[in-house]
């Protein structure tokens, strides 16, 4: 399959970010649980950031959101699913 339509030119596509939504899902890969952590900005249907970390922490989604904030800047509403850990670090 190809993902080149779905994966953001970030020196392209940049300035036509309008807001960010973020979530995280559990991965097996060979028998090793994983998290999944997914930026995605729904207007231009593209996936901004992809990270897969051993924990669900909050340091795991601090360390995402300001990676995510480092490529994109902090101007853009984020959405969540409303864990806890997304509050706490966004406001981080």
């Amino acid at each position: 399959m190809d993902i080149s339509n779905f994966v953001v030119d970030r020196r392209r596509e940049k300035s036509k970010v309008r807001c960010i939504m973020i979530d995280e899902t559990m991965i097996t890969i060979k028998g090793e649980v994983y998290w999944l952590w997914i930026a995605y900005e729904p207007y231009i249907r593209r996936y901004l950031l992809m990270n897969i970390s051993k924990e669900r922490t909050l340091a795991a989604c601090y360390n995402f959101i300001k990676e995510l904030r480092r490529l994109y800047g902090s101007k853009y509403v984020i959405y969540t699913d409303g864990a806890h850990y997304y509050d706490q670090a966004l406001d981080g």
